[in-house]
């Protein structure tokens, strides 16, 4: 909820107009959606409250015809964006805190520009950073379109567990703190999962095999160094 303060510097946040400078720098980095980003939802009526409050011209694709000028005294208080979620029971709500941030079920009625923005997951980070709140709603992007290709941002993924399983037994607890989650379009194959996966793990592979060469080749050249010290220090 928003609440009626004048326009002053907040403790650890900066006024208005310095954080209107510090979105709008933001949004010019990395406000150009582009596929296989990851960008976050945030609430429309939030959001406009904080455009309200700083005057920020940094959306104008939401509000192309308003003069954004500093005239609300209204101070955002926390994003709120649990009202953009599903209602879920006490059993599903509680299966979900145990998931990693930003999977959470978004409403299916919810609507871009009436119910919320996009923002870069960058300029996320900084407004949650000065308000608090959430919670985190990220979505990753991809190309869609059969004859005019555009980047899209999948809403309503599924999210495939990929969690280690001492066996095949159904009593195994699934522990998400050394799981794997990854969002995939509903229309992903199982096979699509199994090659991405595969070509993860000959990444991760590939990188663990040269870090562990150029750490050899490091202590090759401190022996060898000291070698020569040693051969120094005897003549």
């Amino acid at each position: 909820m928003a609440s009626m303060e004048t326009h002053q510097k907040t403790v650890g946040r900066p006024a208005p107009k310095e954080q209107c400078g510090i979105i709008a720098d933001m949004m010019k980095k990395h406000g150009k959606m582009e596929a296989g980003q990851t960008w976050c939802l945030i609430s429309s009526k939030w959001l406009e409250t904080w455009i309200d409050y700083t005057g920020s011209k940094a959306f104008w694709q939401y509000r192309p015809e308003e003069d954004n000028s500093m005239s609300s005294a209204i101070v955002p208080g926390p994003i709120e964006n649990s009202v953009l979620l599903e209602v879920k029971d006490s059993n599903e709500d509680k299966e979900e805190k145990n998931l990693p941030d930003g999977i959470v079920h978004l409403r299916m009625s919810a609507q871009e520009i009436q119910d919320f923005f996009f923002l870069p997951l960058p300029v996320w980070e900084t407004l949650c950073g000065w308000y608090t709140g959430g919670p985190l709603i990220k979505r990753t992007t991809k190309m869609a379109g059969v004859i005019t290709k555009r980047v899209k941002v999948d809403l309503h993924p599924v999210y495939v567990v990929l969690a280690p399983c001492k066996s095949s037994s159904e009593n195994d607890i699934v522990k998400f703190d050394t799981a794997a989650v990854r969002p995939y379009p509903r229309d992903a194959t199982l096979q699509k999962v199994l090659e991405d996966e595969a070509k993860r793990y000959k990444s991760a592979s590939g990188t663990k095999a040269m870090n562990t060469e150029e750490g050899e080749q490091g202590t090759q050249k401190i022996d060898k160094m000291e070698e020569e010290d040693v051969g120094a220090a005897d003549r």
